[in-house]
């Protein structure tokens, strides 16, 4: 446990070390963007804020009209981690961006620490692990774990291999318990694809580790039987880790944009087989530069094909060329043909399955080093020759002598000493080698080591709530004016905000015409609009539905905004998404606009049968929190009570406390049937299950603490 927590600290320090603008080295201090301050930062601000105000994180009404916060597995609302950061975020006050970085540092501590344990628990020596454990956190493809959620569930590679190995050699329910608290707590760290492309890794890996443990068990039946018992203490605890987060998301996914997800965008990559060279040499487009794991590791891996565990070599090679066909995407043929099989076909980002050659080719150098190392003389002379050309190789596709080059050669050599080498001066050369291949590393990763940014600014957050405050009743739509998402940040409720592949379909078609419509933006219940285009500034200027508002350019306030909520007289009922948006664009007041898809047999019958002669009327505002929305409703006669936010099945109505039916109206509004006369209609956003499995998770979370002091303990 100690040599854990150190060389967590160790990663963790390499990390900020690899990345000198992040100490503001050399100027202006620069950090990290594009998924840790676009959309963790916000997320981070948004949990503190609805936490100080007494509810739980359930449903986010500050980003597109509001969206189901619990069901977005990029919100990692269930990982511990973010936990410990909203916990500091409410004792200080605030979620500043230092904050949200806290949380990649975090997260390379984790790395270093579970390969180093895992590398160490294969008995290689200290710096073979080290050398496995560098090659691992610092190739360029996990650099982008500063700043890309999609690979912030890799954290947990090392630590999941390690539990796969106790599990097979001491299987029981203790360490059972363990590999399901691994790929539990990989699967709710922020995006769930990346632990699929982890198993590509773990599965022949265990496979292996299986058919030794089984050819070499005194009692094979005994072993089994406790193989058994760890299997089931490992899916038990898996479950009761990641349960409340497929819950939420499953009970969503039909209408998002990853259900329509197009073969196209399963296979598009920037990656080609010609890319293979990337394994040898650093390229300069970030595609196949994410390929790199560094020199020293991928001679080591060509040697561990001739001297280590025939079995545990061929597998990591073999996994290497698996994910490396993977990353090409429609470029190779192998993508193509597994979207048939399960999994394959429901991530995009062919790029990510780069990850894999990666990690294989970590842990593959570091075992090849340490065989190496021991080999005997004959075959560590011709290693070293193979070493030899290889550098040959490197230099020859490198196509050019620079630090890179020289970098290359100074590994090389110390590869080569560390097979010609008495065995007294082997730990001096293989920790040397851990120095140069660091260096490598950090040269290699450069270009994407730069990708940082100036400390975010929420200046034009404020500015945009500042402009939002005298119309406290409507939305503001920022259109990429303000950025940072201004709505979790400043506490306004925003029509735009974060757009991921779960977003709704209806409201991504409503997103997209309202861009620059005064009308649609309207029916939004929008009273601020903000853009940075040109072209839409000028549509807007031509527009008698909105007027430029003095100050800063690109700020409009839309006339006529819908009020929150409204009763309604009639219910259109039309037959696809586009006749709901062109009957929106001629409507000037409250209405309700329904695909019939959305309705019921009854519910249709009914709807036709409204009077409609009376002008829509305002609802009275009781209570408007994230998971709640209380309303006063006058009914002249019998209608809908048409509420501007965004429709979900897990939000709950009553009227006057009797349980009624909820109606997708306008796209994406909430509506529900009202009979004339003086209502209290009340909204709850209770996700199916959701609350229970968050126990569950609770629970889950609490035993692993206690297995993790006993374990201190002894």
């Amino acid at each position: 446990m100690k040599r854990a927590l150190w060389v967590g600290l160790a990663g963790a320090a390499l990390f900020v070390a690899a990345h000198p603008p992040m100490l503001g080295l050399g100027g202006q201090a620069r950090f990290p963007g594009w998924d840790l301050t676009r959309v963790f930062w916000a997320d981070l601000a948004f949990m503190r804020r609805v936490l100080a105000g007494g509810e739980l994180p359930l449903w986010n009404p500050y980003d597109r009209a509001g969206y189901s916060f619990v069901a977005e597995p990029q919100s990692a609302v269930y990982d511990p981690l973010t936990w410990l950061l909203v916990a500091v975020a409410l004792v200080v006050g605030s979620a500043p961006a230092w904050l949200a970085i806290a949380k990649p540092i975090l997260l390379y501590g984790i790395s270093a620490a579970g390969m180093d344990a895992y590398l160490r628990e294969r008995r290689l020596p200290p710096w073979a692990a080290a050398l496995g454990t560098v090659a691992f956190i610092l190739c360029p493809r996990m650099d982008k774990l500063k700043d890309q959620s999609a690979l912030w569930p890799v954290a947990w590679m090392g630590w999941l291999l390690l539990a796969v190995e106790r599990c097979v050699a001491r299987p029981g329910p203790r360490s059972g318990a363990w590999l399901g608290a691994a790929l539990g707590m990989s699967f709710v760290a922020g995006y769930p694809p990346s632990t699929f492309r982890m198993f590509l890794i773990a599965a022949p890996l265990g496979v292996v580790a299986l058919v030794e443990a089984w050819l070499t068990a005194a009692d094979r039946r005994a072993w089994a039987l406790r193989l058994a018992r760890a299997a089931g203490a490992a899916a038990t605890v898996a479950f009761a880790l990641s349960a409340a987060q497929v819950a939420a998301t499953v009970s969503i996914l039909g209408g998002t944009l990853r259900a329509a997800l197009g073969e196209g965008e399963v296979l598009r990559s920037t990656i080609v087989p010609s890319s293979a060279v990337g394994l040898l040499v650093p390229q300069p487009a970030t595609g196949p530069l994410l390929l790199y794991a560094g020199f020293a590791p991928l001679a080591g891996a060509l040697a561990g094909l001739a001297l280590a565990r025939p079995a545990r070599a061929v597998a990591l090679a073999a996994v290497a060329a698996l994910g490396f066909l993977l990353a090409c995407g429609g470029n190779a043929p192998l993508l193509p043909a597994a979207l048939r099989l399960p999994g394959f076909s429901a991530f995009r980002i062919a790029e990510h399955y780069a990850l894999v050659p990666a990690v294989a080719l970590a842990i593959a150098g570091a075992t090849g080093a340490s065989a190496l190392a021991s080999a005997p003389p004959r075959a560590a002379r011709a290693l070293a020759g193979g070493v030899a050309a290889l550098l040959g190789a490197r230099l020859a596709f490198g196509g050019r002598a620079d630090a890179g080059a020289a970098i290359a050669f100074v590994v090389a050599a110390l590869v080569a000493a560390l097979a010609l080498a008495g065995e007294h001066r082997r730990a001096w050369i293989g920790w040397a080698l851990v120095v140069a291949t660091a260096t490598d590393l950090l040269f290699a990763s450069r270009p994407v080591a730069r990708i940082l940014q100036p400390m975010p600014d929420l200046a034009r957050a404020e500015k945009l709530a500042r402009a939002a405050a005298p119309l406290v009743a409507t939305r503001v739509a920022d259109f990429e004016w303000a950025g940072r998402r201004p709505g979790p940040h400043a506490g306004v409720r925003d029509f735009a905000g974060a757009r991921p592949a779960l977003a709704d379909r209806s409201y991504m078609l409503l997103y997209r015409a309202a861009r620059a419509d005064p009308t649609l933006l309207a029916a939004m219940n929008v009273g601020i609009v903000a853009t940075r285009d040109r072209k839409a500034r000028a549509r807007l200027d031509a527009s008698p539905g909105a007027e430029a508002l003095a100050g800063p350019p690109g700020l409009y306030r839309v006339r006529d905004p819908w009020p929150l909520a409204a009763w309604v007289g009639s219910a259109e009922l039309v037959r696809n998404p586009s006749e709901v948006l062109e009957r929106l664009r001629k409507t000037r007041g409250p209405t309700a606009v329904l695909d019939e898809a959305d309705a019921p047999e009854d519910a249709r019958r009914r709807l036709r049968g409204l009077a409609g002669a009376r002008a829509s009327v305002p609802a009275r505002v009781v209570t408007w929190r994230a998971n709640r929305v209380v309303l006063d409703v006058d009914a002249p006669a019998d209608g809908l009570v048409v509420v501007a936010e965004s429709y979900d099945p897990d939000w709950h109505a009553t009227v006057d406390g009797t349980a009624r039916p909820l109606l997708r109206a306008n796209l994406i509004h909430r509506a529900v049937e009202l009979a004339a006369g003086r209502h209290r209609v009340e909204f709850r956003y209770l996700p199916r299950g959701v609350l229970a499995l968050s126990g569950l998770w609770l629970a889950a979370l609490a035993g692993l603490g206690v297995l993790m002091l006993r374990r201190a303990a002894t």
